[in-house]
């Protein structure tokens, strides 16, 4: 998960973004300058493939792109949930249950 947060008119505000089926990841354990983020293109697949280690089956799966100072990184994974919300710091929108 990536949490991108701001505050807007004393409005404290964040960006829960949460990847389901991530089978590789290339981030960085924080983003100091904020981050922009994306879906690749054939040429980003084509690109990351050698460095997955598995058949990536593109048919069912995405490459998303976070880029953050000018780099970019990447998380392969079946998609993306993307929530904006005005709770507090420490919170999230997402539900996590336990099994």
């Amino acid at each position: 998960m990536l949490r991108k947060s701001y505050i807007e008119e004393n409005i404290y505000h964040n960006i829960d973004i949460l990847f389901e089926g991530v089978f590789y990841v290339q981030t960085p354990t924080s983003f100091d300058y904020g981050f922009e983020l994306y879906k690749g293109d054939e040429a980003d697949k084509e690109y990351i493939t050698p460095f997955i280690g598995v058949n990536p089956y593109w048919q069912f799966n995405e490459v998303y792109i976070v880029k953050s100072k000018e780099r970019e990184y990447f998380i392969c994974a079946v998609r993306i949930f993307i929530s904006k919300n005005d709770l507090p710091p420490g919170k999230t929108s997402i539900l996590m249950t336990k099994e």
